[in-house]
């Protein structure tokens, strides 16, 4: 198997990271991506890591402990400069996610500007068809599908197997921030829980719940921060917010009633400076702002997985098993299926179909049901086991 050829579809964690461990152990795979090469501001934010992943990613980079926190760590508990210590090296990180790319990017074979259009697994390997200007046609032996919860691969191969949406309401704003105002508001407000990010649940029957996260401090002081607004669906009205139908493009049309929602929100609470800073209708307005769509996406039947795995198909992270974005560990289950499937097929593994043991399925499932359950418990929702 390792003379065969290898294709990774998307270049996000799981691609990149499935891309490096091959390459590390001298297997060069191609990896194809819809985008152009991602500008310095795409996935400019924060993301948390687990001390599982963590440690992996310092293997895939070749870094140590103070090489990483410098480059990449956002952590406000933690001087950039400054090795952890036995306590700070068991707990979480917060990375730089747009750094953390490009670094995981150097050196591997990707294809910008290719959009799968097509998948058919043959005898003499997968045909795959990109949308290029001239079309891209080619066969690979071994095809990774790390192409997110839009997965081409998987509305091609399994096409039951769709996103489900959850009854939330989520707006994400992102926000840069002037040196005085960051140090005079918000650096005491990170201060107070010794990380990155803060978050409240507001009173009442809104259940409401509002997360600032900082994603990096420049050198020069500024600030760029990342919020959220979320809270459960209205089922007893109709609910403006809540566009479950809405298309991938619409994502940032931001109703009105949300602006709305936000000036009723501050007559109604005392909100915290930091809160009352961000979530001003009048200042968000001016952020870029997203409408999140809480989609996940359940582990489809293992023998149809085991299916296409025995015709050189493989999918992994979000394209088969996506976790909301909110309350979610995707990141880091994209991370863990990136090197899992790496070492699989870089250590000539027979059979592709194997990789969805049984306990594999399990764990998947697992975190799905987890993150449901978190972003449940985020807004106060409790719901019986029974």
């Amino acid at each position: 198997m390792s003379q065969s050829s290898i294709s990774i579809v998307g270049a996000g964690f799981s691609g990149l990271i499935a891309g490096r461990v091959l390459l590390r152990k001298g297997i060069r795979a191609t990896i194809y991506d819809k985008h152009p090469p991602p500008p310095s501001h795409r996935n400019a934010y924060g993301i948390t890591l687990y001390p599982w992943t963590y440690r992996q990613l310092l293997t895939l980079l070749g870094m140590d402990e103070s090489t990483f926190h410098k480059k990449l760590s956002i952590d406000m508990s933690r001087p950039p400069h400054s090795k952890a210590s036995t306590t700070q090296e068991q707990a979480s990180v917060r990375a730089h996610r747009a750094q953390l790319e490009y670094f995981l990017r150097e050196g591997l074979d990707i294809r910008w500007n290719h959009k799968l259009e097509s998948i058919k697994p043959t005898p003499a390997g997968v045909s795959l068809t990109f949308a290029t200007p001239d079309t891209t046609h080619t066969t690979t032996d071994i095809l990774i599908a790390a192409d997110g919860v839009h997965s081409i691969v998987r509305t091609a191969l399994l096409p039951t197997s769709t996103p489900h949406i959850l009854p939330f309401v989520v707006i994400n704003g992102k926000r840069q921030l002037p040196a005085s105002t960051f140090d005079s508001v918000f650096r005491p407000a990170f201060a107070t829980t010794g990380g990155s990010i803060i978050e409240t649940r507001l009173s009442g029957t809104s259940n409401t719940h509002l997360q600032i996260a900082l994603n990096k401090i420049h050198d020069d002081g500024t600030a760029s921060l990342s919020w959220t607004y979320s809270r459960p669906a209205h089922t007893n009205q109709a609910d403006p917010l809540h566009r479950p139908e809405r298309s991938p493009d619409a994502a940032r049309e931001i109703p009105e009633a949300f602006f709305e929602e936000l000036g009723q929100l501050r007559l109604d609470e005392d909100l915290q400076p930091a809160f009352a800073e961000v979530f001003d209708p009048e200042k968000a307005r001016s952020d870029r702002l997203l409408h999140w769509l809480m989609r996940s996406v359940k582990v489809p039947p293992t023998s149809e997985l085991r299916r296409w795995g025995e015709q050189g198909v493989v999918m992994i992270g979000d394209a088969i098993h996506a976790q909301p974005i909110l309350g979610g560990e995707g990141a880091n289950a994209a991370i863990v299926d990136g090197v899992e499937i790496g070492k699989w097929v870089g250590e000539s593994r027979e059979d592709l179909a194997d990789f969805y043991d049984e306990e594999r399925l399990r764990i998947w499932e697992n975190g799905m049901e987890g993150t449901e359950k978190r972003l449940d418990e985020m807004h106060g929702i409790w719901r019986s086991t029974l």
